[in-house]
């Protein structure tokens, strides 16, 4: 990560993305996949609705459901213990990207071509989505 000057605004951007510490974003996001993965897991077609069209194509909500649960015990697990195994790090940080990534542009894809416009509710989706991206980035890459 590079040098950041904090007299200026992209120089406090620079040190907010690098530097900032991430345990309340890293606590936050095992909250939200926990949250997804069972609200999927219960009985019921929440892929029904018309935001997750595009969605359901890729896999079943019981199976999107399952992999945001093993996505956010995996988090939850690092959060309190450390990263201490490379397959941890894959399982939070690349599955948890690769999870928010796909629900939210299938979301903004579905609401798009259902409504012609966006959804407000996607809105939290984004957010996650950005966090994991930022997680990923700053994620300890040099673990065996």
């Amino acid at each position: 990560m590079s040098e950041c000057r904090i007299d200026t605004i992209g120089g406090k951007l620079c040190h907010l993305i690098n530097y900032a510490e991430l345990v309340s974003v890293r606590f936050m996001a095992v909250f939200g996949s926990l949250l997804w993965g069972t609200f999927l897991l219960i009985p019921g077609d929440s892929f029904s609705r018309p935001m997750f069209s595009v969605i359901i194509n890729v896999m079943p909500e019981e199976i999107w459901g399952t992999l945001f649960i093993i996505q956010g015990m995996a988090a939850l697990y690092t959060l309190f213990y450390g990263y201490n195994k490379k397959i941890l790090l894959v399982i939070d940080s690349v599955l948890g990207c690769f999870l928010w990534t796909c629900i939210t542009i299938g979301m903004l894809l579905s609401t798009i071509n259902y409504t012609g416009d966006f959804s407000p509710p996607a809105a939290a989706s984004i957010i996650f989505m950005l966090s994991s991206w930022w997680l990923l980035y700053r994620f300890p890459w040099n673990l065996k």
